[in-house]
């Protein structure tokens, strides 16, 4: 279809260090019909342009810039699962979106540069790890996916400003894990 030729010709671009273009290119994709179609034709497009920036923020040195690269690549995502178009796909979407942003968090990477929505995603997906440990019968591996909640918790709850419902959900996810 020629959504998916635009999309490769997106990846192709990107390779040849267009950025630009690819950005420009997607943009316009976006608010096509075909794009809007399909929930997944718009997360195809936004994993796009989530990987220009999230590229240059992994190899960015200056903490301050990476930090706003950071941001600006996760915001895409984030703007997705705002986003009107997704209409009664909104929860599927963002179930999809959470897991796979929570994954493209570099070991070792300092989560407190991450937006908010990212952090509390990873909150969520330590405390369902620990679930799955305690259910499992590996209580110590359970508590080690815990602790990272708390600690991930924690830090969440100094950001000024959070929204009622991350605030709310990040309290009980870290009084849970510390049960």
């Amino acid at each position: 279809t020629r959504l998916l030729a635009q999309l490769t010709r997106a990846k192709v671009l990107q390779a040849a260090g267009q950025l630009a273009q690819v950005k420009t290119l997607i943009l316009q994709v976006i608010k096509t019909k075909a794009a809007k179609a399909n929930p997944l034709n718009l997360v195809l497009c936004t994993d796009r342009l989530f990987a220009i920036d999230y590229q240059a923020a992994v190899t960015m040195t200056d903490p301050a810039r990476q930090k706003d690269l950071m941001n600006k690549a996760f915001d895409v995502y984030v703007k997705l699962i705002n986003d009107p178009a997704l209409g009664q796909w909104r929860g599927a979407v963002q179930q999809f979106v959470e897991a796979r942003y929570t994954l493209q968090i570099p070991p070792g990477f300092d989560t407190t540069v991450l937006p908010s929505p990212v952090r509390f995603a990873a909150i969520r997906r330590a405390f369902n790890h620990g679930e799955t440990q305690r259910k499992a019968g590996r209580i110590d591996k359970a508590k080690a996916e815990y602790g990272k909640v708390v600690k991930l918790a924690t830090a969440l709850l100094k950001v000024p400003h959070l929204t009622k419902d991350i605030d709310v959900e990040t309290r009980f996810y870290m009084g849970f894990a510390q049960l």
